[in-house]
């Protein structure tokens, strides 16, 4: 069991890559310390990261009905994470005006893909 999915997420790509990474992500507590983690983890590649973040956030919202009745709820919407990264989230912070037009991110999203991922299956499945 993981605290966070930030933890389960860093955890699962470095597992066969990086021991110390899998280690780290053990000890720490924090979901921030858990982040740091994974850049080192460079050779993980897109497709990778976006199927375990899916896994990670499936299991999170299947088992918090709260959590999962508020994804359900933004039905519709584009989900984004408004961050500088530009892998987890759009490439730009919510305060830049490209932030309103998901045609002009820098960034991935994969975060926001993940979750809408989630989403679509919680509606359909259940």
């Amino acid at each position: 069991m993981f605290p966070t999915v930030q933890h389960y997420i860093t955890w699962r790509l470095a597992l066969g890559l990086d021991d110390e990474v899998v280690a780290r992500v053990r000890q720490t507590d924090s979901p921030a310390v858990a982040a740091a983690l994974e850049p080192a983890l460079t050779e993980v590649e897109d497709e990778l990261r976006l199927s375990v973040a899916t896994e990670g956030y499936a299991a999170r919202f299947r088992s918090d009905r709260a959590s999962r009745e508020f994804l359900e709820s933004t039905d519709g919407l584009t989900l984004a994470f408004a961050a500088t990264d530009q892998v987890w989230g759009i490439g730009v912070t919510a305060r830049d005006h490209r932030a309103r037009d998901p045609r002009r991110w820098p960034g991935s999203n994969l975060c926001g893909i993940a979750l809408m991922r989630v989403r679509a299956d919680l509606l359909l499945f259940g």
